[in-house]
């Protein structure tokens, strides 16, 4: 289970796998209609799951919608 006060570091290894997942990604040349496939599939089935089993910090959220968003943009 999911302890302490700080969660953001209870959740750090949530956003490094998505980071790492999207980083993977860039090296690869995709269309925008992959990158959307990637992004909704992967990147929101990984912290969507997380989701449903704890309440995540609302500026860890914001950091995994800031990482798709420049990935999207790149």
């Amino acid at each position: 289970m999911v302890g302490g006060k700080n969660k953001m570091s209870t959740f750090k290894d949530l956003q490094e796998r998505i980071a790492k997942r999207v980083i993977g990604w860039k090296e690869k040349l995709i269309s925008k209609a992959g990158r959307e496939v990637l992004i909704k599939t992967i990147a929101q089935a990984i912290s969507a799951f997380s989701m449903s089993l704890f309440q995540l910090p609302k500026t860890l959220c914001s950091d995994i919608n800031s990482i798709m968003a420049k990935y999207w943009s790149w």
